[in-house]
């Protein structure tokens, strides 16, 4: 697979843009799929709306060259400082009502062109997260910004103008289709909503150029849901998605129902659009092999928090967290590879009472090695990330690791 920098795809950032929002009631264009400007219908379209905000900007640069990633890309999404909590059972008469804290204080940035990883084991927090960045649930603390404008849960013409310029794509295409409607009308959809004074000819047009481009011929559109495989429904989803030409993607699992070769065909579509088009995406997933292949750059999950992030090749190669690590070594490899294992202790800590301290803290196999005054702040002071060996872009929340320097051989 063949991948170009953030560089080189945010330079191809349309000239048109501007740094503001569209006004009430305007739209951003469709861009034409395959990078060059469409002369059928869905290019006459253009005719008929405005471009959307730029995501491009000084400051932005400036922050991307602090938090060492490259700052020339535009930079789509930041959250900062994110919490949710969820509250767990009826209330009760007396005492106070339990809550379950699902995001706490994640910090993250996704620029033109890039895929950011999140992993992490069942229950850690990464769809709720998902949930947070799409606009579907308001935070309870914490900020989210897309394209530079704040992007705030509820509804109203403001949210519906900038939550087009990012779409899931959701890990079961059954659930996530309308189970009455054909794929045409699912695909249309988005088009329908967001660019109303299209003429419905060209909207009907530009479904069927997407579904094509996705690896779906015409025949498919008349047909529902359950009459495709698991395969062909989640490209249905993806071309969905591209409809209204999102600048971000959100992938939550995309892959994790399909079958291994059908896997390896959607990851090359997603791997290819996004090269066409500059788009950002986040990653979701637990399987590691996957992300190997298809990230940038990797935010690895425990609980709830970040406790590593940095380029994909740097943590797969020399990881500090030891929960990373102990992730890597799960993961199975070929035949003749090394056989290296490390047992974490105990079960994962209930989300609704979690450790003090680190989080990871009980089941963490550093801990023998630490002096009694290391153990004790790890079980007590929740670490923050910090930057390895003075690199800005591989930071990690383990302070021992860190600097003793264990990284993996």
């Amino acid at each position: 697979m063949i991948r170009r920098s953030p560089a080189d795809v945010g330079a191809q950032a349309p000239a048109e843009e501007t740094s503001t929002a569209p006004a009430a009631g305007e739209v951003a264009a469709p861009r034409p799929f395959g990078g060059r400007r469409s002369t059928g219908a869905a290019g006459d379209a253009e005719a008929h709306v405005t471009r959307g905000p730029s995501a491009s900007g000084s400051e932005d640069d400036e922050a991307g060259r602090k938090e060492g990633d490259n700052g020339s890309a535009p930079l789509l999404l930041r959250a900062e400082g994110l919490i949710k909590r969820y509250a767990t059972g009826p209330r009760r008469l007396f005492g106070p009502r339990q809550y379950v804290e699902a995001v706490r204080g994640i910090s993250l940035h996704v620029r033109a062109g890039e895929t950011l990883a999140l992993v992490g084991e069942s229950g850690c927090g990464k769809s709720s997260l998902a949930r947070l960045l799409l606009g579907l649930t308001p935070p309870d603390a914490g900020s989210i910004e897309l394209l530079g404008a704040p992007l705030r849960a509820g509804s109203g013409p403001g949210l519906r103008r900038l939550r087009r310029f990012v779409q899931p794509i959701f890990q079961d295409p059954l659930a996530a289709l309308n189970p009455r409607h054909p794929v045409g009308l699912a695909v249309r959809e988005g088009l329908d909503i967001h660019v109303p004074e299209m003429p419905l000819e060209q909207r009907k047009a530009r479904a069927l150029s997407l579904l094509a481009r996705v690896g779906l011929s015409a025949s498919h559109a008349d047909r529902l849901p359950h009459e495709l495989s698991g395969g062909q429904r989640q490209r249905v989803v993806i071309a969905r998605a591209l409809a209204v030409e999102p600048r971000l993607l959100i992938a939550d699992e995309p892959t994790s129902a399909l079958d291994g070769s059908v896997q390896a065909q959607v990851l090359n579509l997603l791997a290819e659009i996004r090269e066409e088009h500059a788009l950002g995406m986040l990653f979701i997933s637990h399987d590691l092999r996957v992300v190997a292949h298809v990230a940038d750059r990797v935010a690895v999950m425990y609980l709830g928090r970040i406790v590593e992030e940095g380029p994909v090749e740097r943590i797969m190669r020399a990881p500090v967290h030891p929960y990373t690590r102990a992730l890597l070594e799960a993961t199975p490899r070929g035949r003749g590879a090394p056989a290296a294992f490390t047992r974490l202790e105990g079960e994962p800590p209930s989300p609704l009472n979690p450790p003090a301290g680190c989080a990871f803290h009980p089941r963490c196999p550093l801990r023998r090695s630490l002096d009694a005054g290391a153990a004790a702040t790890c079980a007590r002071v929740a670490p923050d990330v910090r930057m390895i060996h003075g690199d800005p872009g591989h930071r990690a929340a383990c302070p021992p690791a860190a600097e003793a320097g264990r990284l993996m051989p």
